[in-house]
């Protein structure tokens, strides 16, 4: 029904940080035909809360476990000239070891990045728009 569009958020963006690095995936995106930088991030399960699928998005894509949410920030449009999907984006403090949890379709390289690697990254590769904000304000201080 037209009134219950871009009514429901439906998945995640995680922005994990561990020992002041902040973690970022290498992903092949087919929409694009190339590896681009990403935030960890999904869709949330029937039934699942938005913090049940913040831990299971982060450990399938990464191996690694939430420490702490700092915080949930409300949903917003996730690319709004053409879906109506919401998500909400998750800042978080990660801990443990990096091992692959993706279905075979997933090529994913999952590291955290001190402020100076990701300030050459910005400079050199390319982002999804939200992690290209987030590297940015990141290697900013902020």
């Amino acid at each position: 029904e037209a009134a219950d569009i871009g009514r429901a958020a439906s998945g995640i963006s995680i922005v994990a940080f561990h020992d002041g690095k902040l973690l970022l995936l290498r992903e092949f995106r087919m929409s694009v035909n190339k590896t681009i930088f990403n935030l960890c991030a999904g869709m949330i399960e029937e039934g699942e809360t938005v913090e049940e699928c913040i831990s299971r998005e982060l450990y399938e894509e990464t191996g690694l476990s939430v420490k702490r949410i700092r915080t949930i920030l409300p949903p917003s449009y996730a690319a709004v000239g053409i879906s109506d999907t919401k998500t909400y984006i998750a800042i978080v403090d990660a801990e443990g070891e990096f091992s692959d949890h993706t279905s075979d379709n997933e090529m994913i390289q999952a590291q955290f990045y001190t402020k100076e690697e990701v300030e050459k990254l910005l400079e050199t590769e390319e982002f999804s728009s939200r992690s290209q904000i987030i590297a940015y304000f990141f290697v900013q201080g902020f």
